[in-house]
């Protein structure tokens, strides 16, 4: 079990934290008596998706119509007297852009910028790669050009046509969907041939495929056969630096990358852009303008920079950060991966992020006298004459909040019910996820106190076979994993999905959960070595102790309830039942065979064990001083009947086949799985194929993948 062993040391025993128990009986109970899933993570779940299903509800909610760069706002972030946080706006370029993005190749091939080699997105040493994209981009860009003159010369033609021919590319011609094929066999002597004839020929295929698709709009025009071979022509150029650039970001990414903010100085072109881009002004006899070079994330496929304006520093224009914004930003902050790693780059990324945290604030504004660079949004109002920021971040592209919650999906608890859970474990308090949008409502106080108490679970040592130390050091060796917090954005995961339709999200109407979320129970432990982000736990085994003991102390309980606590702690305490042994019979074989999870590193097969009721005591009803003295309690462990069949009894008035179902897949959920790595294909639910770190060969969930019923 990977959990946390603590010791008393003047008595060299060991013993875990009671709480360890408590999680798990709890949701075992909330589950067997559908009570309310009072500890679910109800903060608001946030997307970010510019290239899946959800980039049109993504580009709407931003309002993006011109691109990023003419829609998402950029400013430096400073600090009122040290009390409230503000935004100064960036200059705007010329041509009503907040800032622009430059390629790295371009930074590093067109403008000459000899960028740090922490700060490059690509580690490369050699530079025909960054010529040769150079190369096909330049290309690309004369076909652009080529393409527009035809969609003005033939607009009449093209103009009814605009909405299909953008579905063909966003629906049926997108990179991530046809290109994966290519992108799986792409490889290194691939690439130094830069791509053999067979690839070529699949490009072209498919290139091919687009023109024939294209030319099936029923156009009236018989010229524009040449757009469409331009455009088909330009999507292949385009297919060509993708591969690329995947095969970079897989073999070349800059694994020491920092996120940085510099002072350059630039020199505008004819257009409004940028022509020139310099270290130092001394270098030009030009006047030169000043901006910035920014990129705060080497994240997925990114290829580009950032240039941003200098500031601008009339007096009167300024944005207020609110409060809620800044705690909705802290939130989101606390879920980014490197916040969690204690690897010094990964504190340097942290850090760089945490610009709301007071004390890192000030070591940043030292770094970045001029403010530290955001980009935000503006809340909207009528006249568009609102100075609070809407949303803000270091990045252009915002996280927003999905359509629907889980509290929204699961629904409020009824009121003036109590159910099963807090009848036993109590109330708590309850913060709501407002983020101060209204303060009276934002802490809701509940209180009952639990009638349960769970004790510290004691670790029985197997007698040491060597040296004493030897073997507490072996009891207590710690292990690497690779610990990520459950997301409930894995929408293919945890919510109801049709098999082959649309993936169903939480921006969907009406989405329904799947249920509680449970790990597969194997018979083996991954003996798989991971090297980053990780998380440090110490391990115990069954080879270094006997058992583990604890105890629940429990007053004023119901029969039903004391029979509740009973199959909660082990199921097959069922197996008791006198009166209804024959409703159960579909599932008592398996009863025998359930295992319980607990600690951490679950996915990897840690923490299966089987818990045991040994006894149970019950206060005498005689209330004499005598039995008060001599023996307040009385064993009552061949009497469990009496409350299992005491809660199906009561179960059963919710209706009777409701409750066997929910017990026949709750018992399926303990069952434990031969792990099995067959070839043939042949997976049952009881062997299911073991899908893990070792054999996901990007090593990242699969946005089409989900669940089926």
């Amino acid at each position: 079990m990977a959990v946390e062993v603590r010791e008393i040391e003047e008595e060299n025993k060991f013993f875990l934290s009671g709480s360890v128990m408590r999680g798990r009986v709890r949701t075992n109970l909330e589950i067997l008596s559908k009570s309310y899933p009072q500890f679910v993570n109800c903060t608001p779940m946030l997307f970010r998706d510019f290239t899946w299903n959800l980039k049109e509800s993504y580009r709407d909610e931003l309002g993006i119509e011109e691109g990023i760069e003419k829609s998402i706002r950029v400013g430096f972030l400073r600090k009122d007297n040290n009390i409230k946080f503000f935004v100064v706006p960036a200059k705007k370029f010329s041509d009503n852009k907040f800032f622009i993005s430059i390629k790295e190749h371009e930074l590093i091939k067109r403008f000459s910028v000899n960028l740090d080699e922490e700060n490059r997105l690509f580690r490369i040493s050699d530079k025909k790669w960054f010529d040769k994209i150079s190369e096909i981009q330049n290309r690309a860009n004369e076909i652009t050009d080529e393409i527009k003159k035809l969609r003005e010369e033939y607009k009449d033609q093209i103009s009814c046509y605009n909405k299909s021919i953008s579905t063909i590319f966003t629906e049926e011609f997108t990179f991530t969907k046809r290109l994966k094929p290519l992108r799986k066999i792409i490889s290194n002597e691939i690439i130094e041939n830069f791509f053999s004839n067979k690839f070529w020929d699949k490009l072209e295929n498919i290139k091919e495929e687009l023109y024939s698709r294209l030319k099936e709009l029923p156009v009236k025009n018989n010229n524009i056969d040449k757009f469409f071979e331009l455009m088909s022509e330009r999507w292949m150029l385009k297919a060509v630096i993708d591969l690329l650039y995947y095969y970079l970001t897989k073999e070349n990414s800059n694994k020491k990358y920092k996120p940085y903010q510099k002072l350059f100085f630039y020199e505008k072109d004819i257009n409004g852009g940028i022509k020139n881009i310099s270290s130092s002004a001394s270098e030009k006899k030009k006047e030169l303008l000043k901006g910035y070079l920014y990129n705060s994330t080497n994240a997925g496929t990114k290829r580009s920079h950032y240039f941003v304006n200098e500031p601008e520093e009339d007096k009167d224009v300024f944005f207020e950060v609110p409060e809620d914004v800044i705690e909705s930003y802290k939130q989101n902050y606390k879920k980014m991966h490197f916040t969690k790693g204690e690897k010094s780059l990964n504190k340097e990324k942290a850090n760089f992020y945490n610009v709301f945290d007071n004390k890192n604030y000030e070591k940043l504004i030292e770094e970045y006298p001029e403010g530290l660079i955001v980009f935000f949004q503006l809340e909207n109002n009528e006249d568009k004459t609102s100075k609070r920021v809407k949303r803000i971040g270091r990045t252009p592209y915002f996280k927003i909040r999905y359509k629907h919650s889980l509290r929204d999906i699961i629904g409020e608890k009824e009121k003036n019910r109590v159910d099963y859970a807090e009848a036993l474990f109590g109330y708590v308090t309850e913060k709501t996820d407002t983020f101060g949008q209204n303060r009276d409502e934002e802490y809701i106080y509940l209180s009952y106190k639990s009638r349960l108490r769970f004790s510290a679970i004691d670790i029985e040592l197997n007698k040491p076979k060597q040296e004493e130390q030897l073997y507490l050091e072996k009891l207590l060796k710690p292990r690497e994993f690779l610990l990520h917090s459950p997301s409930a954005t894995a929408c293919g995961m945890y919510l109801k999905q049709v098999d082959g339709a649309k993936l169903i999200t939480y921006q969907d109407n009406e989405p329904k959960l799947r249920g509680y979320k449970y790990y597969h129970i194997w018979d083996e432990i991954d003996k798989l070595g991971i090297e980053n982000n990780t998380n440090i736990r110490g391990v115990i085994t069954k080879e270094s102790i006997s058992q583990m003991k604890g105890r629940i102390h429990f007053y004023n309980l119901k029969p039903q309830e004391l029979g509740l606590l009973l199959i909660s702690l082990d199921i097959k305490e069922l197996l008791h039942s006198k009166k209804y042994c024959n409703d159960l019979k579909d599932f008592c074989n398996y009863i025998e065979s359930c295992h319980e999870l607990i600690g951490g590193a679950k996915p990897y097969g840690y923490g299966n064990v089987k818990v045991e009721v040994e006894d149970i005591y019950i206060e005498k009803e005689d209330d004499s001083f005598e039995s008060l003295i001599l023996g307040p309690l009385k064993e009552e462990k061949e009497n469990k009947s009496q409350y299992i069949d005491k809660y199906l009894e009561e179960a059963y008035k919710a209706g009777k086949k409701c409750v066997l179902c929910r017990l026949k897949e709750y018992v399926n959920s303990k069952q434990e799985r031969v792990r099995d790595n067959k070839e043939d294909g042949d997976f049952t639910k009881q062997r299911p194929k073991r899908i893990s770190w070792a054999n996901l060969s990007e090593k990242v969930y699969p946005k089409e993948w989900r669940l089926i019923d």
